[in-house]
């Protein structure tokens, strides 16, 4: 089995945190409710997916972002369907 490695909640912490700083500057240029959109995509992908230990949860996740047909790239190999992102 092949062993993803999550970051540490303080290194998600930082990412989400240079995010919001950037969506800061985009406040001037109108872009902000596609943004925000995109920063809370992107922190509950991390979290709720590829940080949850609940199986259950885990998989309501993947259910609501992916699509049946999405890919996935990962050493072993490439898989695709929202069984092998599981």
């Amino acid at each position: 089995m092949y062993a993803m490695r999550i970051w540490p909640r303080s290194k998600t912490a930082q990412i989400v945190e240079t995010t919001i700083n950037k969506h800061r500057d985009l406040e001037e240029y109108g872009k902000v409710a596609m943004t925000e959109r995109i920063i809370e995509l992107l922190y509950r992908n991390l979290q709720e997916v590829f940080g949850e230990g609940d199986a259950a949860r885990r998989r309501a996740a993947i259910d609501e972002f992916y699509t049946d047909d999405c890919v996935l790239f990962v050493p072993p190999g490439v898989f695709v369907g929202r069984d092998p992102l599981d």
